[in-house]
C-alpha cells in the first residue's frame, strides 16, 4: 500500500505538477487522495481493533450509553429504544429487537426494535421454547445461528419481517439472585442480512450487555410498580376522602346506612353489600339479624342461622372474617367486618365477592379505614337521632308543663275575680284587681310558651301585646279609653325571662292607668 502511494506520488510530481494536460493532473490527484484516504482508514480500523483487545473502545462506549440511559431516565420504553439502537450500531447488525418476559402470562413480548416491523412492537408475543428466541429464553443460554433458517428451532415470524435476515443471535437476559433460580427478564435478538459468525468476544460483550440490561429493566419495573402503588394510594386516599365526606353529609341514620352500602360496592367492586344489626346486645340476642340496608346483586343464603352466628362472632371479637358461603343462586365468598364504635358495637358490614377472591393487604387496610369512617358516620347519626328524640321528649314535657301552669294560673285568677265581684266596694279591692292582672299576665306568657314553636322563647312585642291585653281587661275601668302602641320587634326573649318581662309590662300599665 505504501509503495503504491509512493508510485502515485512520483507520477503526480512528474506529470500532474508539470504536465500540460489538465485531465492527467486531475486524475492523478484524485487517485492519490482516494488511495491515501483508504489507507488511513484501514490503519485507524486496525488501531481501534488492537487497543484494549478484550474490550474495544466502541463496546465500552456502547456500555456507557446504555448505562447512562438507565440513570438518566427510568422510563422502560425509552431505555429499551436506546439499547436496541446502540447495540445495532455497535455490532454492525442490520436489526435488533428486545423481548421482555411476563411471568403472569408466561410469554415474551416484543417491546423495542430497530430494523423490524414497527407494527409488531407491543403486539408480537410468543411462548418460551418457541423459535430460536423462545429456546434461548427457555434454556437460559445464547443461541447463535449463522444460517437462521437451518436452525432446528427456527420458526418463521412474518409479522416482524425478520425472515429476510440470514443470521440471528439470541441472548437471554437473566437475573442472578443468590441461591434462588435465575429469573428470566427477556431476550436480546440481533439479525444480519449476510451470513455472519459471531466471535467469542462479541458473544461475551452481548452477555455483558444483557446482564446490565436485566438489572436496569428490573429496577425500572420496581420503580414502575412503586410509582403505580404510590399513585394508587393517592387515588385511594382521595376516594376515601370523598366517601367519608359523602357518608358524613347526612345525619339521617337510614340515609347513612344506604350510603355506606352503596359506597362499599362502588369502592371495592364487590357483587353486593349489606349492613346487619341485631335487636339486642351481641351475644345476648336470640333473635335473627336484621338487614339495615342492602345494595347490589344480593341473594339469600342457604344457611341463615350459620351466617348469623358468624356475624355475631365478628361483632363480639371485633375481628373481620372471610368464608365461603352458599347462596340460593350459587356459591360466593363473604367478607364480614365489624362496625364498632367506642361505646358499643353497632353491627357488621358484609360484602359478597366472587368465589375464590382474596383481598390483598392494601385493600384490607382500605377496608378497615372505610369501616372506621362508616362507624363514625353511624355514631354521629345515632347520637343525633338520640339527641333529637330526647329533645322531642323534653319539648313535649315542657309544653305540657306550660299548659298545666297556665290552667292553674287561670283557675287562681278566676277565683280571685269571683272574690273581686262580691267585694267591689271594699278598700282592698284595688289590690285584688292588680293581683288578678298579674296572675293573668303570667298565665298569658305560659299560654304563649305552650306553643311548640315558642318553647325556647318569643319576641318582645308578642309578650307586650298579650300582657297589655290582659291588663286592659282587668285594670282599665269602664269609660276610660286607653290605646297601646306596640311596635314590632325581632328581639327574642328566652322562656325564663318572658314571665319577668310580662310582670314588668303589667306593672307599667297598672301605674299608667292608676296615676294617669
Amino acid at each position: 500500500m505504501s509503495a503504491a502511494i509512493a508510485a502515485l506520488q512520483d507520477l503526480f510530481d512528474r506529470t500532474g505538477g508539470q504536465g500540460g494536460d489538465p485531465a492527467t493532473s486531475l486524475a492523478a490527484g484524485t487517485a492519490l487522495a482516494a488511495l491515501a484516504t483508504a489507507y488511513h482508514e484501514t490503519e485507524q480500523a486496525t488501531l481501534d481493533h488492537d487497543v484494549g483487545g478484550d474490550a474495544p473502545l466502541p463496546w465500552l462506549a456502547a456500555l456507557h450509553r446504555i448505562n447512562r440511559s438507565a440513570t438518566a431516565d427510568l422510563n422502560l420504553s425509552d431505555r429499551l429504544t436506546t439499547a436496541v439502537r446502540v447495540l445495532a450500531d455497535t455490532t454492525s447488525a442490520d436489526a435488533c429487537g428486545i423481548m421482555l418476559y411476563d411471568e403472569t402470562t408466561h410469554s415474551l413480548a416484543l417491546r423495542a426494535a430497530v430494523g423490524l416491523n414497527p407494527a409488531a412492537i407491543g403486539a408480537l408475543t410468543l411462548r418460551p421454547g418457541v423459535g430460536i428466541t423462545g429456546c434461548a429464553a427457555a434454556e437460559r443460554r445464547v443461541i447463535a445461528a449463522s444460517v437462521a433458517r437451518s436452525h432446528p428451532a427456527y420458526v418463521p415470524m412474518p409479522a416482524t419481517g425478520e425472515d429476510v435476515y440470514a443470521s440471528q443471535i439470541s441472548v437471554p437476559m437473566v437475573l442472578h439472585r443468590g441461591n434462588e433460580p435465575e429469573g428470566l427478564v427477556g431476550v436480546i435478538n440481533l439479525f444480519s442480512l449476510q451470513q455472519r459468525e459471531f466471535s467469542e468476544d462479541e458473544i461475551a460483550f452481548l452477555q455483558l450487555v444483557a446482564g446490565e440490561l436485566a438489572i436496569g429493566i428490573e429496577n425500572a419495573r420496581l420503580y414502575s410498580r412503586t410509582d403505580a402503588r404510590l399513585q394508587r394510594k393517592i387515588t385511594e386516599l382521595g376516594t376515601m376522602q370523598r366517601v367519608s365526606h359523602t357518608i358524613a353529609s347526612t345525619l339521617n341514620l337510614e340515609d347513612v346506612l344506604r350510603l355506606i352500602a352503596e359506597q362499599a360496592v362502588a369502592l371495592f367492586n364487590v357483587e353486593a353489600a349489606a349492613i346487619f344489626r341485631f335487636p339486642g346486645r351481641p351475644g345476648e340476642s336470640v333473635e335473627p339479624a336484621t338487614i339495615g340496608y342492602r345494595v347490589g346483586r344480593a341473594k339469600d343464603v342457604v344457611d341463615e342461622p350459620g351466617r348469623d352466628e358468624i356475624i355475631k362472632e365478628v361483632m363480639q371479637t371485633g375481628a373481620a372474617r372471610t368464608l365461603d358461603m352458599d347462596y340460593v343462586d350459587g356459591s360466593g365468598r363473604l367478607f364480614c367486618l365489624p362496625l364498632r364504635s367506642a361505646r358499643e358495637p353497632f353491627g357488621a358490614l358484609c360484602l359478597r365477592m366472587a368465589p375464590g377472591t382474596e383481598l390483598p393487604e392494601d385493600e384490607l387496610g382500605l377496608l378497615q379505614a372505610f369501616s372506621d369512617a362508616a362507624t363514625v358516620a353511624i355514631e354521629n347519626a345515632t347520637l343525633y337521632q338520640d339527641a333529637r328524640r330526647g329533645l322531642e321528649v323534653a319539648s313535649a314535657l315542657l309544653q305540657e308543663m306550660h299548659h298545666r301552669v297556665r290552667n292553674n294560673l287561670q283557675t287562681v285568677a278566676a277565683l280571685l275575680s269571683i272574690q273581686l265581684r262580691h267585694n267591689e266596694t271594699e278598700t282592698w279591692a284595688s289590690h285584688l284587681r292588680e293581683a288578678v292582672s298579674r296572675v293573668q299576665a303570667i298565665a298569658a306568657v305560659h299560654d304563649l310558651l305552650s306553643d311548640e314553636k315558642r318553647l325556647g322563647g318569643t319576641t318582645v312585642d308578642v309578650i307586650a301585646r298579650h300582657a297589655a291585653d290582659e291588663a286592659y281587661g282587668t285594670l282599665v275601668p269602664p269609660g276610660l279609653s286607653v290605646r297601646f302602641d306596640i311596635p314590632s320587634s325581632e328581639l327574642r326573649i328566652p322562656s325564663k325571662q318572658a314571665t319577668i318581662l310580662a310582670l314588668l309590662i303589667n306593672e307599667l300599665v297598672a301605674n299608667a292607668v292608676k296615676h294617669g
